[in-house]
């Protein structure tokens, strides 16, 4: 075998050929320990890349998993929840309605919410945003199931789910450059994970850093110097890691905090 030769790029950015060749390493080492001795043989199978780059390369690909199970089944969760909210009747006649202004620049919800007696825009924008979730399942091939009412609520009903920070969704109103985003990332792969964590605060801490560098339909910024260090941002990690909220929207306003983007004391 030739001399090894180590890929010059950021080890945060590796190829599809050489993530396939981790994935082959670890299948073979899954069942050892992390060690240093099979942290080496997975670079030595790699071959492109050194020890501490494949360390930092399983770190975030784990944690990359945590943020999109955890995203995934609050997508479910949020998903479901709005299936129970309506009758067979309401339905049919929400869709009635898309149909009438699908030929509109925008869909008026505040006008169609006043069409139902229990309803508020934001509900019936939750309701279309569930059916095209549904149209793209069926799509790609999976089998749907809608589990409606079969009475109509009484208006101000309380739905706990709403208020529930569990089932959340967050569209952070920050967006970072891409050069903060492989910052954080970086500072993320760097930052022990004390031994006792609880997996629910982990999974808080991972949903919020996937909403601080989600970049979708969004514009990126245009400034040149980064807000913050990675040693300032594995600072804020570690507070948010220490944060025993399991409301991601406050832990999400811990990072920003300590990040400088927002003032909580202002």
């Amino acid at each position: 075998m030739g001399k090894k030769v180590f890929n010059p790029i950021s080890p945060h950015f590796w190829s599809h050929e050489e993530h396939a060749r981790f994935l082959e390493a670890l299948e073979k080492c899954g069942h050892c320990s992390p060690t240093s001795a099979v942290w080496s043989m997975i670079a030595d199978h790699v071959g492109s890349r050194n020890y501490k780059d494949v360390q930092l390369h399983a770190n975030r690909y784990f944690l990359q998993l945590q943020m999109i199970n955890t995203q995934k089944r609050k997508e479910m969760q949020t998903m479901q929840a709005v299936d129970s909210k309506w009758t067979q009747s309401e339905d049919a006649l929400f869709e009635e309605l898309l149909a009438t202004y699908a030929g509109s620049a925008y869909y008026p919800w505040d006008v169609i919410a006043a069409r139902f007696a229990n309803k508020s825009a934001k509900a019936v924008r939750e309701r279309y945003q569930k059916l095209i979730y549904d149209i793209g399942h069926i799509e790609n091939g999976h089998h749907i199931t809608m589990h409606l009412r079969s009475v109509s609520r009484k208006p101000n009903f309380d739905d706990s789910l709403d208020n529930d920070p569990r089932y959340t969704m967050y569209d952070c109103s920050t967006t970072l450059t891409l050069d903060e985003e492989d910052l954080l990332m970086g500072a993320l792969e760097e930052t022990k994970i004390p031994n006792m964590m609880n997996e629910s605060n982990i999974a808080i801490v991972a949903s919020a850093i996937a909403a601080i560098t989600n970049h979708a339909n969004k514009n990126l910024p245009t400034r040149e110097q980064s807000k913050f260090t990675k040693e300032e941002a594995k600072c804020a990690i570690t507070k948010a890691l220490m944060n025993d909220s399991l409301n991601t929207g406050i832990v999400l306003e811990c990072l920003l905090s300590t990040l400088r983007f927002i003032d909580l004391d202002g």
